[in-house]
């Protein structure tokens, strides 16, 4: 507002004829309290002097819903440090620290002064029990800390309420179709005020930037793909969704033309989408065949959906470590990531039968909470523990059942994508190369990755081995690559066909490639190709205390 009203409250005990100022003097003073708690802004009389200025959305201009305190405030405090009073009345507005109401005569920048303390008035214009009625509190004096409590050191603008709900309804009344709130930074009353403007540049650069900066107070380019082709073509293209599937059931080559579905299992969702395109892919000089399938993922014809619905994800997998015995209630993994909290497990046996059983519970790898007939027989070594989940598409119908029964299933495998090839020189087709990470990796610095040792079990290749004492026996390994192995781990070794029989304990760490361990007698030093940290894990002494071996 530009203009400056006098509030009744400052006038009233003048406007009283002088024989009851003289007779009772109090009158004036009870007359001028009277109003002071009518004026407030947000308050009735208040309301009613400016409406014009309320509809005009010029009160709402500098609307502050709350600021922090500055210093801690005594039960019996009259003056109340805060941080900054901008958008605040002059006098006699209503705070509320936590549970307390406040009211004040004054405030400097910093300040509010004259405060009376455990007052009463309306804390919401929202009432969940009577949506037609307000909120009205009453309090009492406390203390309050800063940056504690429920509300953190804040001190809120109860004089805003009003302006608060009259804002929200001007928005709902002149800007229809914003669901979301705007940005804190923006003046909302001038935008709401010039929101005729808006609406008329629509579809335009313009509206989409201010649309954007209004919402999010983010500055965004249009760009056009038209504004990008070399010249118009009708051609008529698709767009895919490609997935790496492994076969479980029936060849997937018989997926084309047909729609693929994922049942909401576990931690996946529903999806579904018809196959375009399925094409065979094999891996490496292994004889593992894998299928590329093509999810038909544009838009239907005449439609503006997509085919495909949902989103199809890959299925975890991980592998075991160590031999699993049958009835064993836990898996040891090299982890658990990707996997749900609980649910239920597919793997291969060592005679070549399939196996399938249930988990309650997972560590980061560790498999915990299988029945005691889950397991039936060995699982050895690295064996692939996967979720026992599959995508499906249904075959031809058994026209003498009336159901299906020749359904192809495929479980969803993860690939690298996105590979960033720096230029190189000097290599030919078909040279082995190693990789040196997966991916970029940034800088880590929490406590937890520099400080923590990792319960996992690395596996190094054997550079040289030499026996150092015929007593123990006790070796000395120099690894090939850079170890991670700690005084009094437990070792294994392995041949290139065998893990030897027998662990090995370090009883020195010469460098971070060199290691002595001591165990049982190798035989051949020659043949030995690895070695692997086993698993520490806490074992009972009986009398309730846990014993963590290996660390």
């Amino acid at each position: 507002m530009t203009d400056k009203r006098v509030q009744i409250n400052k006038v009233v005990k003048e406007q009283l004829p002088s024989y009851v100022r003289d007779d009772s003097p109090l009158v004036g003073e009870f007359l001028s309290a009277y109003y002071q708690g009518q004026e407030y802004q947000g308050g009735p009389i208040d309301i009613i002097n400016n409406l014009d200025s309320y509809i005009q959305l010029n009160k709402s201009g500098t609307l502050v819903g709350f600021t922090t305190l500055s210093s801690a405030v005594g039960q019996f405090d009259q003056t109340i440090s805060v941080k900054d009073t901008t958008g605040f009345p002059d006098s006699y507005g209503l705070l509320k620290i936590d549970n307390e109401i406040i009211t004040y005569t004054g405030l400097t920048t910093n300040s509010f002064t004259g405060c009376i303390r455990g007052f009463s008035g309306i804390t919401s214009f929202r009432n969940p029990d009577e949506p037609e009625e307000f909120i009205f509190s009453t309090s009492k004096a406390a203390t309050h800390a800063v940056g504690v409590g429920t509300s953190g050191g804040q001190v809120n603008n109860l004089s805003s309420l009003f302006l608060e709900e009259f804002l929200r309804k001007s928005k709902q009344q002149f800007l229809p179709g914003f669901q979301k709130d705007l940005n804190p930074a923006l003046n909302e009353p001038q935008f709401i005020r010039h929101s005729k403007d808006f609406y008329n540049s629509r579809g335009t650069d313009e509206s989409f930037k201010l649309l954007f900066k209004s919402l999010y107070n983010e500055k965004v380019d249009i760009v056009r793909p038209a504004d990008y082709v070399i010249a118009p073509s009708d051609a008529n293209y698709r767009k895919t969704r490609d997935l790496i599937v492994e076969a479980i059931q029936g060849d997937p080559m018989d997926l084309e033309n047909k729609t693929l579905f994922q049942d909401p299992v576990e931690n996946l969702s529903r999806a579904y989408g018809p196959v375009s395109m399925v094409e065979r892919v094999r891996v490496g000089l292994l004889t593992d065949t894998y299928y590329k399938v093509s999810i038909d993922a544009s838009f239907g014809t005449g439609s503006s959906d997509e085919l495909l619905y949902g989103n199809f994800a890959v299925h975890a997998n991980s592998k075991n470590v160590g031999s699993v015995g049958a009835a064993q209630t836990y898996i040891d993994v090299d982890s658990t990531i990707g996997f749900p909290n609980s649910g239920s497990l597919t793997f291969k046996y060592q005679n070549g039968t399939t196996g399938v059983c249930t988990y309650t519970n997972t560590n980061i790898t560790q498999f915990l909470g299988i029945s005691t007939t889950g397991i039936t027989t060995t699982i050895k070594d690295a064996t692939s523990i996967k979720q026992n989940a599959y995508v499906y598409a249904l075959g031809q119908a058994n026209s003498t059942a009336g159901v299906t029964t020749d359904g192809i299933r495929c479980r969803i495998t993860g690939v690298l994508s996105g590979v960033e090839l720096p230029d190189t020189f000097y290599q030919r087709k078909g040279a082995k190369i190693k990789l040196k990470s997966l991916g970029k990796i940034a800088k880590v610095t929490d406590f937890k990755s520099n400080n923590w040792v990792f319960n996992v079990q690395p596996k190094y290749n054997v550079d040289t081995i030499e026996l150092q004492d015929a007593s123990g026996p006790t070796y000395e390994v120099v690894t090939k690559d850079f170890h991670r192995i700690r005084l009094n781990d437990v070792i294994t070794v392995q041949t290139a066909n065998a893990t030897l029989t027998g662990s090995y304990t370090v009883t020195d760490v010469l460098s971070n490639v060199k290691i002595r361990m001591q165990g049982s007698a190798i035989s051949d030093l020659s043949a030995v190709a690895a070695i692997t940290k086993t698993l520490a894990k806490g074992n009972s002494d009986g009398s309730g205390v846990m014993i963590i071996n290996n660390i």
